[in-house]
């Protein structure tokens, strides 16, 4: 598991939301393996979507 979390944090770390998530889904899809995968990008899109709310001035709920 640590693998595995530290392979997607190397992705994550660094990478410029403001890009969109188009390169960042790419790079998943191409070097990650993991059955996880799905749970992977879909964690990487609610991410982005929490981004561009905090982007957009609007509240970000860490709960929902």
């Amino acid at each position: 598991m640590k693998l595995a979390s530290d392979f997607i944090a190397r992705m994550l770390v660094g990478y410029n939301m403001n890009d969109g998530l188009e390169a960042l889904n790419a790079q998943i899809e191409k070097h990650y393996q993991a059955s996880a995968k799905k749970a992977v990008l879909t964690a990487v899109r609610m991410l982005n979507d929490k981004f561009i709310s905090y982007k957009n001035g609007e509240g970000i709920d860490y709960y929902d």
